[in-house]
């Protein structure tokens, strides 16, 4: 599975190796790739979106799964 999230409040490549960093170590993903510019995580494997989302906003930066 691939899902898209919008991420809010990312300002920096620190925000996107943290943001990155929280996402990988969830049960289930393979890949995560994120655009700073476009405030968009691609995440790649067999996981659970919410939980994806949850991560990203405990992190610091508001996420859900974008339309």
């Amino acid at each position: 599975m691939e899902k898209t999230f919008e991420i809010q409040g990312m300002k920096c490549m620190g925000c996107v190796s943290a943001a990155k960093k929280v996402v990988e170590g969830l049960p289930g993903v393979t890949t995560v790739e994120i655009d700073l510019e476009g405030g968009l995580a691609t995440v790649s494997g067999d996981f659970d979106p919410a939980q994806v989302a949850q991560a990203i906003t405990d992190a610091g930066y508001p996420a859900k799964v974008a339309d």
